[in-house]
C-alpha cells in the first residue's frame, strides 16, 4: 500500500475531506469494487483545484470518479487517489445559459433548464453522471450529445498545472469521444446553451423522457447503463440479442432481458463476474458477426 502520509498532512491543514474506508463498491453505479487506498472529497471548485494541484506536485495520478456511474473498477484494493466531486455542484443559469460545475448532476442540470424554461437538455434526463463525465464521454442519449449543449469551460491541464478554457470546437467531439480522453484534462466547470421554451412542454418531455427509460432500461438493477459502444451502422444490443445472450449470466451479472446493451447487477456481482462476461459477449458478437464491440465503460 502507497504511503500517503505527507498527502494528508496537506489536506488536513487545508481541511479538505478525505477518507480511507471507501469501497468503490459504495459509490460506482455497478455496486462493485475493492477499497480506495484514498478517496478525496473536495467541497468547492477552489478545492478541487487545490487538490490537483498538490496530487501533480506530489507526482500522484488521480482518478476523478465523478458520480461513478461509467466505470468498472477492480475487485482488489485500488492503491492510488479518487476524487469525488459531488460537492463541487453549484450552478447558475440566466436566459438560456446555465453555468455549472463538474460535479453537478446530469438530472440536476436538466431540472435546472427547466425551471429556468431553457428547452433542449430533456433527453439527457435520467443520465446516472455528472457534468464532468458527460463532457469527458461526449455522452447522451436519444440521439442528443453533449456537445449539442456545450458551449466553453474551465479545465484543469495536469501536464502544466494551469487552468485552460476550451470551447465547443477545441473539445474535439467525436460519438461517445472528447479531448479529455486523451489528454490529462479534468473538466472543473462548464457553460451549456439551449433555447427558450416553455415549462410546462419541457416537463412534459422530461416526464417522457423519464417514461421511455423505464420501459426500456433495466433501471431495478445496478448497471453503468450502456456497456458498449454502438458499432458503425448497428445497435450493440441488437447484436447481443442476436446471439441469444439475454439472460446470459455469470456469477450475480446478467446480461438485461430487458436492454441487452446492459449488464446488471442481480445481487452479489462481482467485478470479476462483469469482466467474464463482457468478455464471452464480444467473443460470441465477434464469431457470430465479424463485429468486435468496443466497450464504452471504463474498466479500471
Amino acid at each position: 500500500m502507497k504511503d500517503f502520509s505527507a498527502l494528508k498532512e496537506i489536506l488536513d491543514g487545508a481541511r479538505i475531506a478525505y477518507s480511507e474506508k471507501e469501497y468503490f463498491s459504495s459509490i460506482s453505479t455497478f455496486r462493485v469494487g475493492g477499497k480506495i487506498a484514498l478517496t478525496i472529497f473536495p467541497g468547492s471548485d477552489a478545492e478541487l483545484i487545490s487538490v490537483l494541484d498538490c496530487l501533480r506536485n506530489s507526482g500522484i495520478e488521480p482518478f476523478v470518479a465523478g458520480r461513478g456511474s461509467n466505470i468498472l473498477p477492480d475487485d482488489d484494493t485500488y492503491d492510488g487517489v479518487v476524487i469525488k466531486t459531488d460537492k463541487v455542484n453549484r450552478y447558475y443559469a440566466a436566459e438560456d445559459t446555465i453555468y455549472a460545475q463538474c460535479g453537478l448532476s446530469t438530472n440536476k442540470l436538466c431540472a435546472v433548464a427547466m425551471e429556468n424554461s431553457i428547452d433542449g437538455f430533456t433527453d439527457f434526463y435520467g443520465i446516472p453522471g455528472s457534468v464532468g463525465g458527460l463532457l469527458h464521454n461526449n455522452g447522451g442519449a436519444f440521439g442528443s450529445s453533449a456537445e449539442d449543449i456545450f458551449v466553453r469551460g474551465a479545465f484543469y491541464d495536469f501536464d502544466s498545472g494551469k487552468m485552460c478554457e476550451l470551447t465547443r470546437e477545441d473539445m474535439c467531439f467525436s460519438y461517445r469521444s472528447s479531448i479529455l480522453m486523451s489528454r490529462r484534462m479534468f473538466a472543473v466547470s462548464a457553460v451549456f446553451k439551449g433555447k427558450p421554451g416553455r415549462r410546462e412542454d419541457i416537463a412534459e418531455r422530461m416526464s417522457r423522457t423519464a417514461e421511455r427509460r423505464r420501459d426500456t432500461q433495466p433501471l431495478e438493477y445496478p448497471s453503468a447503463g450502456s456497456v458498449f459502444l454502438r458499432p458503425e451502422g448497428d445497435f450493440a444490443g441488437r447484436l447481443i440479442e442476436e446471439c441469444g445472450l439475454k439472460g446470459c449470466s455469470v456469477g450475480g451479472a446478467e446480461v438485461s432481458v430487458k436492454h441487452a446493451g446492459f449488464i446488471v447487477n442481480k445481487g452479489g456481482a462481482t467485478s470479476s463476474d462483469i469482466r467474464t462476461l463482457i468478455d464471452h459477449i464480444k467473443k460470441t458478437v465477434y464469431e457470430r458477426f465479424g463485429v468486435m464491440l468496443r466497450c464504452e465503460i471504463d474498466i479500471l
